[in-house]
Formats: structure tokens, sequence, C-alpha cells
């Protein structure tokens, strides 16, 4: 889904409403419900509350589950189309919870007025910059010798309320307002050649919003409803005369960022009071059971219109009209998961763990949902190597392995075979083409024998599911895949990920004299 539309909401949001949660009718394990439910909410994104609720509850059943309208309307659903009224809404209000002070509790603006000038034609007119005190009305009446507690100095700064403010308060209001009668009276005993003309214009130097001032205000500790107006980012509704208002009416497209606050057109139109707000976790029972069962279908069945008209077909259906079968499309990993856990928990291995002369290897790992996905295999303990002889003569430029396919398992079974051929070799009545004497006793000259080490070990690797109490050790599994037949290494294979690059064949079946 491109783009965004008031109402929308993340995953994570919904699920403190109660629209999502955090659980499967089909599994309990962790790693299973984390990639259910992680993948779900990455599927969706930010959507209505009833899209959540519907894809939740068909991933919820299982990949085996088929559902019809009627068997989507649960508590989740039902909390769904409570919210789809607009009238719960997220974003950050007054915490209901706080107490105020009780004090000088007003929603007003406080007006600083500028200093009354006539001008050389005995003009009044008024000072409203802002720059430096020479507009000051304060310090206008120091400049003619009001003394403090005069009536004219409450004039200086006055709250009006918050909704007529729109409205500059000009000449014309002093001199017609008896709340400024003082004030005309000082321009007039200061200045007697003016006349009474003036110019319309506003005497507000600056203006500023206030909730009055807090009896705690001295006391950190303590925080107060109205004046502090400590706020909460959850899910709310707020009362009316009439009962709960609605955070918009029909919904429509929002910009990037405007669903964090869904109550910020109310808010900006007028002040939300810690009392007119009621949290949707304390209602949300009782509210989503009143919800008839017919609103809350209709909801559903818009919802899977949405979801099937979807490129990435993560909702299928079978049939049509009430009976019709939706489920969850995406299970394509719930294989590999089961056989991971499969794993995992079958004996409660842990990475190192020795059993028979095999050591538990992670080999693959990565991380998903949250969970570590690893692989383990089984690989020897030890060492295993096999050895071959090589052989260097007078003429060879290196020692050159002359025997690769006859192979030991042992260096001293290689050097008795070694001893074996020379013995042989002189009892057959062999000679050398280059010899040396000592007396009459004749050795080779310029030859040698030396033997080399072949690890076979690290291509050995066993799954992970295989028991290793339950099966040979690797030293004895190597001397069966040493010397058994193609069929008895058969029934092994299976039992192995990797196994020493050795070539095991049947010899050709010989044919009969009659071709058969």
């Amino acid at each position: 889904m491109s783009g965004e539309w008031q109402g929308w909401q993340t995953w994570s949001t919904y699920e403190k409403a109660g629209v999502v949660e955090n659980n499967l009718d089909f599994s309990e394990e962790a790693i299973i419900v984390d990639h259910a439910v992680g993948r779900t909410k990455n599927a969706i994104g930010k959507c209505w509350p009833m899209d959540a609720a519907v894809a939740y509850s068909l991933m919820k059943a299982g990949p085996n589950a088929e559902l019809t309208w009627a068997d989507l309307v649960n508590t989740n659903t039902r909390a769904a189309a409570v919210l789809m009224t607009w009238k719960v809404a997220y974003g950050e209000l007054p915490v209901p919870e706080t107490k105020s002070c009780g004090h000088d509790e007003v929603d007003a603006m406080e007006i600083h007025i500028g200093a009354p000038t006539i001008t050389a034609e005995n003009v009044l007119t008024w000072n409203t910059s802002t720059w430096g005190n020479s507009g000051n009305f304060d310090r206008w009446l120091d400049n003619i010798g009001v003394p403090e507690g005069h009536p004219a100095r409450a004039c200086a700064t006055f709250r009006v309320p918050r909704d007529i403010t729109g409205s500059q308060f000009s000449v014309r209001d002093v001199l017609t307002s008896k709340f400024f009668k003082p004030v005309l009276h000082l321009i007039k005993k200061h200045n007697p050649k003016w006349k009474g003309d003036y110019i319309d214009a506003g005497i507000t130097r600056s203006s500023y919003f206030t909730r009055g001032e807090c009896k705690w205000a001295d006391e950190p500790n303590k925080v107060c409803a109205y004046h502090d107006q400590p706020t909460e980012k959850n899910w709310w509704l707020v009362r009316k005369d009439d009962g709960f208002t609605s955070a918009f009416t029909k919904p429509s497209s929002a910009y990037n960022g405007w669903n964090n606050h869904q109550w910020r057109d109310l808010t900006n139109r007028e002040t939300v009071h810690a009392k007119d707000v009621v949290r949707w976790s304390e209602v949300q029972r009782s509210m989503s059971a009143a919800v008839p069962e017919t609103e809350v279908i209709e909801h559903i069945k818009k919802s899977l219109l949405r979801m099937l008209k979807r490129n990435d077909n993560i909702v299928s259906k079978e049939g049509r009209g009430k009976n019709a079968k939706h489920s969850w499309s995406d299970w394509s990993w719930l294989a590999e998961m089961t056989a991971h856990v499969k794993q995992t928990n079958s004996k409660k291995r842990k990475e190192g763990e020795i059993a028979n002369g095999w050591r538990y290897t992670k080999v693959n790992s990565r991380r998903s949902y949250g969970h570590e996905i690893a692989e383990f295999v089984w690989k020897p303990q030890n060492e295993i190597k096999d050895f071959v002889l090589g052989r260097k003569d007078k003429d060879d430029w290196s020692t050159q392995t002359i025997m690769r396919n006859l192979r030991f398992s042992s260096k001293a079974q290689a050097e008795a075979f070694a001893e074996a051929i020379m013995t042989a070799h002189l009892n057959n009545g062999g000679h050398f083409a280059h010899r040396e004497h000592n007396g009459f006793e004749k050795s080779e000259n310029g030859t040698s024998w030396s033997i080399r080490s072949i690890t076979v070990s690290d291509r050995l690797v066993m799954k992970g599911t295989v028991d290793p109490e339950d099966y040979m050790s690797p030293e004895e599994f190597m001397t069966l895949y040493r010397n058994a037949a193609p069929v008895v290494i058969k029934e092994h294979r299976e039992n192995f990920t990797r196994l020493p690059n050795y070539t095991i064949t049947d010899a050709p079946k010989e044919e009969s004299d009659d071709g058969q």
C-alpha cells in the first residue's frame, strides 16, 4: 500500500490497543511465534485497525486454517471495530490520573500594552515596538512619576479569554473602556493641549498564552494537571457533553507523521483537559463486547477485500459469500523453522559439546526477528589422517608420492609397509641401479622413502540431528568407511553432510555367455 491515511497506525502501536497480540494457536515456540508475528507485521505495514486485526487472526490460526467472516469475529477484530469509529485514537493527551492544584486555572492570553504618545500634532498614538524599553508602559508611568499601587499600574498587564485574542486592543478601547479610565486620566493630565484626536491603531506590545499561576509552583515534586499539563502517548477517548467525540470524521490522506498524534485536529482547536480523557485500556473490554457482530463483520469484509486486492497474495480465498474460506499465505519459512526447533530442542545441545568423540559445531549463523538461526553439525574432536608413501630416487628433484591410493591409518603402518617392500625386493632377486657397499653389505645410494599425511577429518561432517551416543565414534566410522562395501556405506550416507573424497564403487556386473 502506498501513501498514508488518517487512522493508519503501526503494528506495534496496535499491540498497545489490543488489536494484535504476540501469540499463536498452533505453536508456543518463541522463535516460531516471533517469526510468524514479525513477518505478518512487515507484510501488512501501516494500515487500518481492522486490517491489522484480520491479518493477525488469519496468521494466528495457522497454515491449515480456513476462516469465514464469522470465524474472524474475535476480541481483536471487535476492538478494531471500535477503533474504526475514530472515537479511539492514538496521540499525546493529558494524563487523567494527575490532580490539579485548583488555583488560578485560566485559559487566557496575557496582554502587555505599550506606552501612549502624543505627537507634535497633538494626536494620541501608541508605541508598540518591542525594541528596548522606550515603548514599555511601566517605563512611561515611571517617567511621569506614577507611584506603585496607582490604578493605572494594573492596566500594564491584564488577561483576556483566549477566544477573543483575534482582535488587537486599540486606542479607541482606551478612550471608551472603564478599565482604561485611569490611563486616560493620566494622558489628559500630562498633555493638557490634547483635544482627543487619536490614530485608531493597536496598543498591544506583546501577548502570551497563560494557564495562570500554579499553587504548587514552588513545590518541584508536585505536578499539576492543569498548569503543568503532563501528557502521555497512548490510545485515548475524549468525553464531550453528548458522549465521546471522534478524533476525525471521514479519514483523508495524511502527511507522513500525522498519525503519531491522531488527536492533533482537536487539540489545535481547543484545550483538552485531563478530566475529559479516558484510557482505552479501561473501557476496551466493555466497548468491544458491545459492538454488534454484524458491524464487526462489515468491517472484516471490507478489510479482506482490501487485502485480496494487494499484489503480494498475502491472503487466499476459496468460495463466495459468508461461507468463503480465507487463509494466510505466508508459510514458506515454517518448515525450516520447525526443523530448526526440532534440532535445537532434541537434547538441548550446546556449542562445543563433546559426545563420543564428536564436537557439536556451529557452521552457519544469522539473526532473524530477534533470534539466532544457527546450523549445527558434528565434527571429529580429534584430527584423523591418512598416511601415504613417497619415494625420492637419485635423479628426482623432489620426493614423489608413488602409492597415493595405498593408504594407511597410522604412520607406523606406512613405515612397516615400506620395510616390507624393501625386503620383498631383495627376496625376489631385485637389485639397485645405484648402490653403496660396506664390505659385502650393500644399500641404496641417493634414494629415500618418506611418509606423508592427508587430513581427512576436516571432510568428515555429521548432521547435527544424529545422536552421537547412539552412533559410532569418528575413528570407528572411518574404519568402516575405509573398508566397507558401497552397499554398507550407503546405509550411513544420509547421516553426513560431507565425507572424505574416496571413490568407492561396485564392479560392473559380468555378462553371461547368452548376453544376459
